[in-house]
């Protein structure tokens, strides 16, 4: 049976229904669960190489969202799921403690203004959300093109004592849909490698 929109988007009204993303894919795989997915370009990357993974990719703009579904639909990626919303209180309000293998956050909205930063979503509440629904040893991975929301981020990990002692520090790593060059393969990154960006990333584990 050809893939179909119904299969693959999520919308809200479902998962209230619902206690477990796992519900929501037909193989209880591990999920990886990525904010901000864009075009979806390192998810289907990564959804088509690893079947026995499950995707979970969240994105707010419509434009992006769409062209996630449709590109979705057409390599019949099965193991990928799609909703569009605002992560931050649907990760507190609907994903369950320990339900997640690896959570990703590649290029974000720096937010760059200084009256903007705590629009970030590497603040302290979503740090220790995301620790919450991170199974042990589960990975966080982050990526941004912005030397400033980097130094932010850092800061947050490390020098913040309710933060600091959730994590463990681990080498960023080697993620299949990343090219010569590349450290994640996104649509973004790939853009802002021809503009001659440099980029910082962080990994760690849940402790």
């Amino acid at each position: 049976m050809p893939l179909r929109e119904e299969d693959i988007i999520i919308e809200e009204d479902k998962v209230r229904e619902i206690t477990d993303l796992q519900d929501f894919f037909p193989t209880p795989n591990p999920i990886y669960l990525e904010v901000g997915s864009g075009k979806g370009t390192f998810m289907r990357g990564m959804a088509n190489i690893h079947k026995n993974i499950n995707f979970f990719g969240i994105e707010w703009a419509n434009r992006f969202y769409r062209h996630f579904v449709d590109r979705t639909i057409r390599e019949d990626l099965r193991n990928v799921r799609i909703l569009r919303t605002d992560a931050a209180p649907f990760l507190i309000k609907y994903v369950k403690d320990e339900s997640i293998t690896q959570f990703n956050i590649f290029f974000p909205d720096p937010w760059h203004k200084n009256r903007h930063n705590l629009r970030r979503f590497i603040v302290e509440n979503n740090l220790i959300n995301a620790h919450r629904i991170l199974k042990p040893g589960g990975r966080f991975l982050f990526t941004t093109d912005h030397e400033g929301y980097f130094e932010w981020s850092k800061a947050m990990f490390f020098a913040n004592s309710n933060i600091t002692p959730l994590f463990k520090k681990i080498e960023f790593p080697k993620l299949d849909t990343a090219r010569e060059g590349e450290i994640v393969g996104t649509n973004y990154e790939r853009k802002y490698i021809k503009e001659g960006r440099t980029f910082y990333s962080l990994a760690f584990e849940k402790i």
